[in-house]
């Protein structure tokens, strides 16, 4: 996963949904994220009850 932020998208506020991030078969969604936010500090994140597993990034 290509590292990315806000500010790389040129935004100053916004929502970035991760899709399968709570999915036990796909452990490298949340393992990308959580590489991320070492390089641009900790996300504001909100899971999302679906069946999939997502996360909302919001900024």
């Amino acid at each position: 996963m290509r590292a990315w932020s806000f500010s790389t998208l040129g935004c100053m506020r916004g929502v970035i949904f991760v899709h399968d991030y709570n999915d036990p078969v796909w452990t490298g969604v949340k393992h990308a994220v959580h590489d991320v936010e070492k390089v641009f500090g900790l996300f504001k994140k909100i899971p999302l009850p679906d069946s999939n597993g997502t996360l909302a990034i919001v900024k």
